[in-house]
């Protein structure tokens, strides 16, 4: 743990809806230590609701300074940013299904966007859904021979008699994917090296503004995929391996119980 000074207390402010929420705390931060050398940053974790409408920051403040506290936060608050955020852009990212979807279809769910756009929606997959078969016990047609052993995931609620196949690789250290793939450029990509085919039974679709409407209800948290995500087991511990790193609040959120999550 980090060294507390004696007497002192932490406390915890929301900034509003930074533009930019990292250039605000750290522009609060430089104010509390011109201020006083009494207060001094202790924790500053970025909390985003994906729409970046409010972060938070923690101070170890001593109780002899308390009675400026009020002054401070008062001055902490006027880095509030009225403008409206810039819709997000969403394609090529990983949604990672809030807790609060655990009795669905998207339980624990990552999911790979691969298209969207505001003004027609999104496709995406499930990457972490296996459904326990493989090409071979769907499709015995010898045509399909090289792909037999490849697993099946369930991709999505819709259209789940549609069988696809995509492939995901690291090229340069960067993470690449194709969707909807046909059989012959998923036999070409089984030869190669640092690359995963995957079968998809259904995907998951977003009409016009729903995506961005579920987002704004936080149920989802967006990431980057990085080129790890082809290290782990794309199974419903992906998830928990994903949201574990991207912040103590999420850490957190990823190892409790599921009985506690449902709450």
């Amino acid at each position: 743990g980090r060294p507390r000074w004696p007497e002192e207390q932490a406390w915890t402010a929301s900034i509003a809806n930074p533009r930019a929420s990292a250039a605000a705390l750290e522009s609060a931060s430089l104010f509390m230590n011109s201020e006083t050398s009494q207060i001094r940053p202790y924790d500053q974790v970025v909390i985003p609701n994906h729409h970046n409408k409010f972060a938070q920051v923690t101070w170890l403040i001593p109780k002899s300074t308390h009675r400026s506290l009020h002054f401070l936060l008062f001055n902490i608050h006027s880095f509030h940013v009225n403008t409206q955020p810039a819709p997000p852009k969403l394609d090529k990212k990983l949604l990672l299904a809030d807790p609060s979807l655990r009795d669905g279809t998207f339980n624990k769910s990552v999911v790979l966007l691969a298209e969207h756009t505001p003004e027609e929606g999104a496709f995406g997959l499930i990457l972490n859904h296996p459904s326990g078969k493989t090409v071979g016990d769907l499709i015995s047609d010898p045509e399909f021979l090289e792909l037999w052993q490849i697993p099946v995931h369930l991709g999505g609620p819709v259209a789940r008699d549609q069988l696809t196949f995509s492939a995901f690789w690291k090229r340069d250290s960067k993470f690449g994917f194709a969707t909807r793939i046909a059989m012959d450029e998923a036999k070409t990509y089984l030869g190669e090296p640092d690359t995963l085919v995957k079968a998809f039974a259904g995907y998951s679709g977003w009409s016009e503004g729903q995506l961005e409407e579920e987002i704004a209800q936080d149920a989802w948290t967006i990431t980057e995929p990085k080129t790890n995500l082809l290290n782990f087991p794309h199974d419903l511990t992906l998830w928990k391996s994903i949201m574990r790193g991207l912040s103590p609040y999420h850490r957190i959120l990823s190892g409790a119980p599921d009985e506690i999550l449902s709450n």
